[in-house]
């Protein structure tokens, strides 16, 4: 329908840079647009026809009971098995795919979450609206933060990740469309990006630092940094993961010019 069209398209009368008044303006107006029109706005985060496509369900009401059926017994089968190992832990994500249902789910209904969405998105075109731009979904899940991205006009976006239930659906949703990269050897990464996003994956690393080291070796320099690491423990949150934050974060401060709040950062 137009209206969709529109308010998919309205956020980019706004100007990139958030430091300007105009630029604050733009801000307001997504908030706006996503406080109104929830869950209707901004549908090319949408991942919902992705999933029915892919499961064969003809409506969104379908899609939604499966999801609340998929939250069922979560916690539990975390707990089933133990999870000390590397291996233990990354075999979680191979047990089932309640995570693609939620985040899926997330990517149209969550306002927070298209409000994460859109800060990242203007982060990166902020940084530059060159299309050609090497972008790294690293950690990527679902692949919403990237599938944005070239919503966006961004063509050169790759997703990475170990091998679990939301890779295979990125790879089966998007298709040839996108590069990936499968995260199951030690140094996967081979070539240098102009952007790399880490989103909410630090805590479900067995080695963060080790990690993070890696990835800024494939940030050029002057490249852009987007990343999230939460501060606390969750259920599938590693508590391993979470001691190693604060070293984790001194090292991309110190290679690193922050732009906003342990978020956004620059490669010296």
């Amino acid at each position: 329908m137009f209206w969709k069209k529109y308010l998919e398209r309205i956020s980019r009368f706004y100007p990139s840079d958030q430091s300007s008044a105009v630029g604050k303006v733009r801000t307001m107006a997504q908030i706006v647009i996503i406080k109104f029109f929830h869950p209707f706005a901004y549908p090319g985060m949408n991942l919902v026809p992705y999933q029915k496509k892919l499961k064969g369900l003809k409506s969104n009401r379908a899609f939604v009971d499966r999801y609340i059926e998929s939250k069922k017994d979560f916690e539990q089968l975390w707990k089933a098995k133990p999870r000390e190992t590397q291996a233990q832990v990354e075999s979680f994500y191979h047990e089932h795919d309640k995570d693609v249902w939620r985040q899926v789910y997330l990517s149209r209904y969550s306002r927070h979450k298209k409000k994460y969405v859109l800060m990242v998105t203007n982060a990166v075109r902020d940084f530059s609206r060159d299309p050609n731009l090497k972008i790294l979904d690293y950690g990527c899940g679902c692949g919403i933060y990237g599938h944005y991205l070239s919503r966006r006009g961004y063509r050169d976006i790759t997703f990475a990740d170990i091998p679990c239930s939301t890779f295979d659906f990125v790879q089966a949703a998007f298709g040839s469309a996108f590069k990936y990269i499968t995260l199951n050897q030690p140094a996967p990464l081979k070539e240098t990006y102009d952007v790399i996003l880490m989103i909410d994956c630090l805590t479900h690393a067995f080695h963060p630092l080790e990690a993070t080291r890696h990835v800024l070796a494939h940030l050029r320099p002057g490249g852009l940094l987007v990343i999230y690491y939460e501060k606390g423990v969750e259920m599938t949150h590693l508590a391993r993961a979470v001691e190693q934050r604060a070293p984790t974060m001194r090292m991309i401060a110190e290679q690193c010019r922050c732009l906003k709040d342990e978020e956004v950062y620059v490669k010296r």
